[in-house]
């Protein structure tokens, strides 16, 4: 009996270690086990370098030569000149100062006609590119106003020996010792000729003359040939006749005899 009694715990405390056993190995799988699988890198688009958003827009051989020469043109002038261009980059203003704008190295008299001339041809080469100035529409004609403390030279535009109204006029104002102190530039480069010169100048007086029907109208004077340019659809420039009745300005068409403007000049 005592046999069996000691069989029987033997096989219960055998049993109970085994359940020990058994719990310890399991808590040492847990602690144990692999970790999770990771989940696979995930490209990050870095973002550009400061300064910079995204990837620069290619520059054309046509902007890129306007960027040195204005780039020339400032090294020339005045580094820290003020420039404004319309939307296709044509050149409108330049603003300086006596400060910031560059001397002329060299002999210069601000109320010398010549040298005030000679410094505003150099002004205006040197802006010829970014103005846009166009071989078939030149500029001459300069009326030059010397003074001992500033002078300004006005450049007007040519097409076909006749002059742009009312646009086509590049005004360079220079200082005392040549610095340009500002250019203000109404240059048409983009317009085409629409009519042709086919009407004499009497027909031409008789139609500004009805234009402005009074008993003063037999004063009408003027008549001279200008290329008048206007901003339609597209920019459109016409051969004209223009005159001035009783102090209205009239514009006449010289391929139809029409009047395309017309204007009171005693007002303003």
């Amino acid at each position: 009996m005592k046999k069996y009694r000691y069989i029987f715990w033997c096989l219960l405390i055998v049993s109970a270690g085994g359940g020990v056993l058994w719990h310890y190995a399991r808590k040492d799988v847990v602690a144990v086990a692999p970790e999770a699988e990771k989940p696979a890198a995930v490209a990050v688009a870095m973002p550009p370098p400061s300064g910079h958003f995204g990837t620069k827009p290619k520059m054309t051989s046509a902007s890129r030569a306007a960027v040195l020469t204005l780039a020339a043109f400032k090294e020339k002038f005045g580094q820290e000149l003020g420039v404004e261009t319309n939307r296709k980059g044509q050149l409108l203003r330049v603003r300086g100062s006596l400060s910031i704008s560059t001397r002329f190295r060299g002999e210069y008299k601000s109320d010398d006609p010549a040298h005030v001339l000679a410094r505003a041809r150099e002004v205006l080469e040197s802006a010829a590119g970014l103005i846009g100035i166009r071989q078939d529409s030149p500029c001459g004609e300069p009326e030059v106003t010397a003074g001992a403390g500033s002078a300004q030279v006005v450049f007007k535009q040519y097409y076909d020996g006749k002059p742009l109204e009312p646009l086509g006029k590049i005004t360079i104002d220079i200082g005392p010792r040549g610095e340009l102190v500002a250019l203000y530039s109404t240059y048409a480069t983009g317009f085409e000729m629409v009519n042709n010169d086919v009407i004499d100048r009497a027909v031409a007086f008789e139609a500004a003359r009805r234009a402005q029907p009074s008993m003063h109208a037999a004063l009408a004077s003027g008549g001279r040939k200008v290329i008048w340019v206007a901003q339609a659809e597209k920019m459109e420039g016409r051969y004209s006749y223009e005159f001035h009745v009783e102090g209205r300005r009239i514009i006449i068409d010289a391929g139809n005899g029409k009047v395309i403007f017309t204007r009171d000049m005693r007002k303003f």
